[in-house]
């Protein structure tokens, strides 16, 4: 690999781990749109699957004491059922296409943060069925299961805490079940991604090591523009980048 190109795929991983120590959900917010410019979507979707294992199985051990894990188990079913129907577009859909899911799936989700959207949740395993299925088919068809979820939990105004800790319980089990069922399909071939993900591993920690240090000294309120900004400025630069293509 060259070296140029490992250089740009690691400061990405930076910027996105430093996202995800923060927020609990930008890994693939941030690096997807930064990365469809060298990559294609299909090869971004899998890498940031299989890469941010790595981020993520750090984040379940440093919250190990935080969240609650049967609420995030039924997501995680959830996501298993929307990632069947997900991994099967993915590998018949075009690159364009797949692209501009991308931009629409990030403006939705940030019309729906910047208007403070709230709902009473009557039936609440059947909300997290219903969101862990949506969650499932976007990360199967573009990387970024996290709009979906991070929806519910501010619906449910959760501490910034608990909200990491059952984001981060989540990501490690959808990805892995993602990655399971892409593998079936035939679009997650692991040779190169492996590699590439070695080489990104310190610009990973780095960006990890200072996103939670930042966490620990932003309020609940400025947490909560941080979330909308990244999920804002990732849908510019994805349509952008759907347009170009």
């Amino acid at each position: 690999m060259e070296v140029n190109y490992i250089l740009y795929v690691s400061l990405a991983i930076f910027a996105a781990s430093l996202s995800q120590a923060v927020t609990g959900f930008g890994f693939a917010l941030v690096a997807a749109p930064l990365l469809t410019f060298i990559m294609g979507p299909k090869e971004t979707v899998m890498f940031l699957l299989f890469s941010g294992l790595f981020m993520k199985a750090v984040m379940v051990y440093k919250t190990r004491h935080q969240g609650h894990s049967r609420e995030v188990l039924v997501l995680f079913l959830g996501s298993l059922l929307g990632a069947l129907p997900g991994s099967y577009i993915l590998r018949i859909a075009d690159s364009g296409t797949i692209k501009m899911v991308i931009g629409i799936i990030l403006l939705l989700a940030t019309a729906v943060l910047v208007a403070d959207f709230r709902f009473r949740i009557v039936r609440h395993r059947l909300a997290q069925s219903v969101f862990g299925f949506l969650s499932g088919f976007c990360g199967a068809t573009t990387g970024l299961n996290g709009p979906p979820v991070v929806c519910y939990y501010l619906n449910e105004e959760l501490p910034k805490e608990a909200m990491l800790a059952n984001l981060v319980r989540f990501f490690i089990l959808g990805n892995t079940g993602t990655l399971l069922l892409s593998y079936y399909w035939g679009t997650f071939q692991p040779g190169s991604i492996i590699e590439l993900t070695l080489y990104t591993l310190p610009a990973m920690f780095l960006g990890w090591t200072a996103g939670e240090r930042l966490f620990y000294k932003i309020n609940a309120a400025f947490f909560n523009r941080i979330v909308v900004v990244t999920v804002f400025v990732s849908s510019v630069i994805t349509i952008a980048s759907g347009f170009m293509s």
